[in-house]
This record gives structure tokens, sequence and C-alpha cells, in this order.
């Protein structure tokens, strides 16, 4: 049986794997940083609108930020 990963361990492993800041991060998605550190500290999670967004500007697939998949 698959373990599938949190979104806060997902999004840590894309800001690191693409040398992001949170910063960074929150510009390019256009999302304020005090949500992506909320997203970071697992005391939220974005809604569909906002993964649906992060996928297409991301050029990533849903299925990789909900942690059905590996990769991007």
């Amino acid at each position: 049986m698959k373990t599938f990963r949190n979104f806060k361990d997902i999004l840590k492993e894309y800001l690191h794997d693409n040398g992001l800041t949170q910063a960074e991060f929150a510009r390019i998605t256009d999302t304020s940083a005090k949500q992506i550190h909320l997203w970071i500290k697992g005391n939220s999670t974005p809604n569909y609108d906002s993964l649906k967004k992060m996928s297409k500007l991301l050029d990533v697939s849903a299925d990789y930020l909900l942690g059905l998949s590996d990769y991007y």
C-alpha cells in the first residue's frame, strides 16, 4: 500500500529542489507569504482553486501536489 505524503512535505521538497524561497514561491503563485508559511507549517492546506493554479503556473501535475505521484 502506498503511503501518501502531505502537502506541507511536498511543498517543502518542491521549494528545496527548485531553489525557491517561500517569498519567491508566493510571488510566482500570486499567493501571500503568510499563506505559504501556513502551508509549510501544516496549519492550512490549499483549496482546489489554489492547487489548480499552482499546477498550471509551476507546470507540475496536480497529482504531485496532492501526493498521489512522486513526480512533478
